[in-house]
Formats: structure tokens, sequence, C-alpha cells
């Protein structure tokens, strides 16, 4: 396992160590989970941009359906059916 070195004010270690200690663990253990899931949401994000790239765009080819049976030509918004 590799170590790895932070420098931080004494006030904020101060803080960490006691909101570490309520939670029943250390400054050190909360650095590597927050490390793991950022790592993690890293990977997830990736993966996903990735698969959105390698989709086939949506079809959006379709029958063309008035919204609005009553309103003027000129007015009537167009709605895509699938």
């Amino acid at each position: 396992m590799a170590k790895i070195s932070v420098t931080i004010e004494d006030q904020l270690l101060l803080r960490v160590r006691a909101r570490a200690n309520s939670l029943g663990t250390t400054p050190a253990r909360l650095v590597r989970e927050y490390l793991e899931a950022y790592a993690r949401t890293e990977s997830v994000r990736a993966l996903a941009f990735q698969t959105l790239l390698a989709a086939p765009p949506p079809d959006y080819r379709g029958e063309r359906e008035w919204a609005e049976p009553n309103m003027d030509e000129a007015d009537r918004p167009l709605r895509l059916v699938r």
C-alpha cells in the first residue's frame, strides 16, 4: 500500500480528528474512503460517457400529429409520435 502526505492547517486537522472520532474512524480512513469513492465515481462517469458516445442517435423520425386539433394551422405546435 502506498503512502501519501497532505499538508493542511492545524485547525482543520483538529476538526477532522474530532469528526472522525465521532464517527468511530480515523482521518486516514476518511481520506482513503473519500478517494475510493471519488475514483469509483469518475470511473462510472467515464463509462457512462463512453456508453453515451457509442450509442446510436435516437430516431426522431416519425409521423407528425397536431397537438391541438382546434387551433389555427399556423399556431399549432407539432408533436412527434414514435
